[in-house]
C-alpha cells in the first residue's frame, strides 16, 4: 500500500481511515498534511485522542459529500 504513494508526497487523505492506523503511518513517513476521514463517529473521536494524532486531522463525513473531485486530485 505504501509503494503506492509517490516520493515527495506532502499532502495525503486516508478515506474511511477506520482506526487510523495507516493515516498515523503515512504521517510518520513524512506525508506532514493528512486528513482521516470516516463516517463513524466514535472511530473518528479515538483517532483523535490517540497520542501520535496532534499534527492530523480527523473529519466524520462521507466521502460524496466532501466536495473532493477527481480532477487534478491524486487517490492511493
Amino acid at each position: 500500500m505504501f509503494e503506492a504513494v509517490p516520493d515527495g508526497c506532502k499532502r495525503a487523505a486516508d478515506i474511511g481511515c477506520g482506526n487510523g492506523g495507516l493515516t498515523r503511518e503515512r504521517h510518520r513517513r513524512g506525508i506532514s498534511e493528512i486528513v482521516g476521514l470516516d463516517r463513524d463517529e466514535p472511530t473518528v473521536q479515538r483517532c483523535r485522542s490517540h497520542r501520535d494524532a496532534a499534527d492530523i486531522r480527523y473529519i466524520v463525513g462521507d466521502l460524496r459529500r466532501t466536495g473532493l473531485t477527481p480532477k487534478g486530485s491524486r487517490l492511493y
